[in-house]
């Protein structure tokens, strides 16, 4: 069983960076590298998981609609599951673009769609909460 402080610990270690070394850029890059699995899970969760189910809870409530014009086509095309078939088809062309970038670089990839996630998600929160 996975012990969630032990890794949170892990990864403080490997990210905290000697600033007295030449090379603290890279060890910095290198960290973030480390931490590429936790970035493709928040991007699973949070741009595939949660925007999803809350951008159709929302749907299904009185005077809420989407914005996003691609969205809009794909739920007019095909409903729920053509967004789904969108962030899927997106999830797997920045996966083959990380697995193409020499490392540690790479790590933007699964960084920018857990960015987007978190934004959408938290997004979405604030819209519901209104």
């Amino acid at each position: 069983m996975v012990r969630w402080a032990e890794l949170r610990s892990n990864i403080h270690t490997r990210i905290t960076v000697d600033p007295d070394t030449n090379n603290s850029w890279e060890q910095a890059l290198l960290s973030l590298d480390d931490a590429t699995a936790y970035f493709w899970a928040l991007a699973l969760i949070c741009y595939v998981g949660i925007d999803f189910l809350t951008t159709f809870y929302a749907l299904g409530q009185p005077g809420f609609q989407e914005v996003n014009p691609v969205s809009v086509a794909l739920i007019n095309q095909y409903g729920p599951l053509g967004v789904l078939g969108g962030k899927t088809i997106i999830t797997v062309i920045v996966y083959i673009l990380w697995r193409s970038i020499p490392r540690p670089v790479a790590v933007s990839f699964p960084l920018g769609l857990a960015t987007i996630g978190l934004f959408a998600t938290v997004n979405n929160f604030i819209m519901l909460l209104r």
